[in-house]
């Protein structure tokens, strides 16, 4: 679940195996909501689950990374829908441990 105790800025923990949290990149951050090629999560391993939530705490999307060392999320929520313009949090786990976690911006 989503806590609302996030911090403001981007936090690793590059002791935690086996994910190096500070190679991970998540771009371009801002992003349009109408960019066809997608929010890139580079520097993946293989073994994590990237969590998307909104504002509201909402999961809004979810991807189980078995082997690629690239996810691009298409900005559709679990329904297929597009997502709204706002702030989203992002949280990376590996093995059921925080890895890293941070903001996105989706801009009109």
């Amino acid at each position: 679940n989503f806590s609302p105790l996030f911090a403001n800025t981007i936090k690793t923990n590059p002791a935690l195996s086996p994910l190096a949290a500070s190679t991970i990149q998540v771009y371009p951050n801002p992003i349009s909501r109408e960019d066809t090629l997608g929010l890139v999560f580079a520097g993946l391993t293989g073994g994590e689950s990237i969590k998307v939530y909104n504002i509201a705490g909402e999961n809004v999307i979810f991807h189980s990374n078995s082997s690629s060392t690239t996810w691009t999320w298409d900005l559709n929520n679990i329904s297929g829908a597009k997502v709204s313009t706002g702030i989203y949090f992002y949280l990376i786990t590996a093995s059921g441990k925080q890895q890293k976690f941070g903001k996105i911006a989706i801009k009109p």
